[in-house]
């Protein structure tokens, strides 16, 4: 994204020689299913990955991350080399896991957003991947919402950033990484939805 000279009111930060700028009307910051995103807490940035787009009947779109990367609102969302992409607006304590606090970000006009997802489904037999910032990933499948592995040596180990990557299969949504294995099931996606209320979807 290139730096103007005449500001608009998008926070959309711009790294210059002279200090950062504000992009003008029209500058587009373009995000992945998969890509991270760091999100404030005390101390430190929290980094995690974008698990999907929803959209509500309004026509908002709102990005979904893993659960505990963000545990109350109005914290500013940025790239993770500082551009703001919007504000924590909701937090879903899904009731199928008392633990997992699960952010919805409101994204600002300027972000596009992106994702191989079409919609979100239950898991069936048969392998899923994982969409991380470090890549795909192939696991045989998710049991009891934990990935399992059945390929040679050791299981990949999820590291920092990962938490919120999208699994997919067979073009759904089928869970977001919550931390190591563990997944968040598209019953708790469902929570996620309807706290956007009727007629939420994943935006595709």
């Amino acid at each position: 994204m290139t730096c103007k000279a005449n500001p608009t009111a998008y926070d959309v930060m711009c790294r210059t020689a002279t200090g950062p700028t504000i992009a003008t009307e029209g500058a587009t910051i373009k995000l992945r299913a998969g890509d991270v995103v760091r999100f404030p807490r005390s101390g430190e940035d929290r980094v995690c990955a974008i698990g999907g787009f929803l959209r509500d009947s309004s026509g908002q779109v709102w990005a979904v991350s893993g659960a505990e990367c963000a545990v109350s609102t109005g914290g500013v969302v940025r790239t993770a080399d500082g551009y703001k992409v919007g504000t924590v607006e909701k937090v879903v304590r899904a009731s199928t896991t008392a633990d997992a606090f699960i952010p919805l970000v409101k994204l600002d006009p300027a972000v596009k957003g992106s994702q191989e997802a079409r919609s979100i489904a239950a898991p069936s037999s048969g392998a899923v991947t994982a969409l991380t910032p470090h890549g795909s990933v192939q696991w045989a499948g998710i049991s009891a919402n934990a990935l399992t592995w059945r390929g040679p040596g050791a299981a990949p180990k999820l590291v920092a950033g990962d938490a919120g990557s999208p699994v997919t299969q067979n073009g759904a949504l089928v869970g977001l990484i919550a931390q190591q294995s563990n997944v968040t099931d598209s019953g708790q996606m469902q929570q996620v939805l309807a706290a956007l209320g009727s007629g939420a979807q994943l935006a595709t």
